[in-house]
């Protein structure tokens, strides 16, 4: 999330001026009902798993013979879902997919192909905790400092690892806010 911070500074704006309309500008920790109020820190969250979700993928057992894209896929059958791929499709999200948009989830639409945390009865049971915890951490960290690009900060986030994905160094300047 940090890196889209620095790359989208009017993203990490906007995000800031939310934080200081809703938790005020205190050093005191935000309550749960003043985090739940961050709708814009739920979309750039979203977003950003929508881009790097921690998972590269999902599987699921066919629980029914059924066609999908014209294949007949026999009940039993394992079907993995590749999450790079599907979360980048310009079918499903558009000519911008590719681009860091949070305001895309801003409707209030809940979009039945994004499954940074899998989905239905095997959703991951930290999603809430996940969600809280991240605007927490943002809430204080941009309370605190300022996100700027360094020298090193690349342009593109380079992935690591098959399973769960890892964006390699992250490299950030903080700006102590005054």
């Amino acid at each position: 999330m940090a890196h889209y911070l620095v790359m989208y500074p009017e993203v990490q704006k906007r995000l800031f001026e939310e934080i200081e309309e809703v938790c005020g500008n205190g050093e005191e920790m935000p309550s749960y009902e003043e985090l739940a109020k961050l709708k814009y820190a739920d979309a750039v969250f979203r977003e950003t798993q929508r881009l790097c979700p921690i998972a590269s993928g999902v599987t699921r057992i066919c629980e029914e013979t059924t066609t999908l894209g014209g294949i007949i896929v026999e009940k039993g059958t394992n079907i993995s879902i590749d999450l790079l791929t599907l979360h980048r499709d310009p079918k499903l999200w558009g000519e911008d997919a590719e681009e860091f948009k949070p305001e895309r989830w801003l409707n209030g639409e809940e979009l039945t192909f994004y499954y940074p945390f899998g989905g239905g009865p095997r959703i991951c049971i930290g999603l809430r905790f996940a969600i809280m915890e991240t605007k927490m951490i943002l809430v204080r960290l941009l309370k605190t400092f300022e996100l700027k690009r360094c020298l090193e900060t690349e342009s593109e986030l380079k992935f690591i690892g098959q399973i769960v994905l890892n964006p390699g160094k992250v490299f950030v300047e903080l700006k102590l806010r005054e």
